[in-house]
């Protein structure tokens, strides 16, 4: 079995689909919340200084947890911190 048609055998899986979307849709919404912060400050404050500290402050937040967590999802059980992860906002 060549490497192209691994593949393309794997799309045809209803889990990886399953998963796929919805780790996919996840992401959008990560993103756009990203996004969306800093511009409700703007929009409340009208200051692009508090806007920008607001996205500075998540950004440096995300980088913080972000480190670590590769060491803990490779302790932990795969299957129940995606459960987790996508439970908790």
């Amino acid at each position: 079995m060549t490497a192209t048609e691994a593949a393309s055998g794997l799309w045809r899986h209803r889990d990886f689909n399953l998963l796929w979307s919805g780790q996919a849709l996840s992401s959008l919404g990560t993103s756009m919340a990203t996004l969306a912060y800093p511009l409700v400050v703007l929009e409340f404050t009208g200051s692009a200084i508090t806007a920008g500290m607001v996205g500075t402050a998540a950004a440096v937040v995300q980088l913080a947890v972000n480190l670590p967590a590769g060491v803990l999802v490779d302790r932990l059980s795969r299957r129940a911190l995606m459960v987790v992860c996508d439970a908790v906002p």
